[in-house]
């Protein structure tokens, strides 16, 4: 559409991150959040829960068109595992404030593109573990942990559990990450720049529109 009605090539921006206002104490182990549908594969976090006993699982997310009997059965599941906490739909607000108390952030699904979910934990310095690890940036970075099995799930959220020097090393890592590519000034020099170019070429008419306003009769 850039180049069709300004003749300028399109360009690709990153995603703004709110950062938190402040540092709350971490006192959840593990932070699950996604639309509960089966892609997103909520079975593993009830797996994981039963097979770690004694770390502290706390899921959110709410039920989307057609999978509300997933949603059930999940809330349910939940309901019946000692220390796995289910919030169902939270607001964003309240969301972000769990994203702070967790010491890791749990991502189970079978496909994802980038998701935003990351963006929020690595700006608050929590590190991801995950099955999903776009362009192998958590890998390349020490972002957290890309599992590729389930079983290593288990291994590597035991792991970052039980050593604080070495997720605060990865947390630290993730706000580095985030301050050098997600910070406002970068992000937001890519849209001013795009829109001031396309201010500059000025806006040819567009095809079958009128090229100047019509006066109201």
């Amino acid at each position: 559409t850039l180049k069709r009605s300004y003749g300028l090539a399109s360009r690709v921006a990153g995603m703004l991150v709110e950062p938190p206002l402040m540092a709350p104490a971490q006192d959840l182990d593990v932070l699950w959040v996604g639309n509960i549908r089966r892609v997103k594969r909520p079975d593993r976090v009830l797996w994981l829960a039963s097979r770690m006993p004694q770390v502290r699982f706390h899921m959110v997310g709410g039920a989307l068109p057609g999978e509300e009997p997933l949603y059930r059965q999940v809330r349910d599941a939940a309901a019946a595992c000692a220390n796995l906490t289910f919030h169902g739909g939270l607001s964003y607000a309240d969301t972000c404030s769990l994203y702070g108390r967790a010491r890791l952030l749990l991502n189970t699904s079978d496909v994802e593109g980038f998701p935003n979910t990351y963006l929020q934990a690595w700006v608050r310095g929590v590190p991801v573990v995950t099955l999903i690890d776009p362009d192998r940036v958590i890998e390349r970075e020490g972002l957290g942990f890309a599992a590729r099995t389930t079983d290593q799930f288990v291994g590597a959220i035991a792991a970052l559990l039980a050593s604080p020097d070495a997720r605060q090393a990865a947390g630290e890592r993730c706000r580095g990450y985030m301050a050098r590519n997600f910070a406002d000034d970068a992000i937001l020099s890519t849209y001013l720049d795009t829109f001031a170019r396309a201010m500059h070429a000025g806006r040819p008419d567009i095809e079958g529109m009128p090229s100047r306003e019509v006066p109201h009769a």
